[in-house]
């Protein structure tokens, strides 16, 4: 299968979210559907069945130099983190109903 290589962290200053990659490669319409992307240590590599065009692997450099990873915040974790209180006495305070629920040594 056709392979372009790119490497990290110089092809993704920003970052890299091989899942959001791949959605991002798919939605470019380079071809109808990204194969899968390998990514070991510096090496990033984004497979397609078919060989792609010059002006595919245009498209395909665009993406990846536009990629720029969206942090994925857990809803759970969210919720709370206007409860966390850390005192000056280096000790987490957590009041998820106005009250003093846990308090935990860091």
């Amino acid at each position: 299968m056709p392979t372009y290589t790119y490497s990290y962290p110089t092809n993704f200053p920003n970052g890299l979210d091989i899942a959001q990659l791949h959605g991002e490669v798919d939605a470019s319409g380079v071809v109808d559907d990204c194969d899968h992307i390998n990514w070991t240590g510096s090496v990033v590599d984004v497979v397609f069945t078919p060989t792609l065009s010059g002006g595919q692997v245009t498209i395909l450099d665009a993406v990846i130099a536009a990629h720029v990873p969206t942090p994925q915040v857990d809803a759970a974790a969210d919720c709370c983190l206007d409860t966390l209180i850390l005192t000056t006495e280096g000790t987490v305070v957590y009041s998820g109903d106005g009250d003093v629920s846990t308090t935990t040594d860091i």
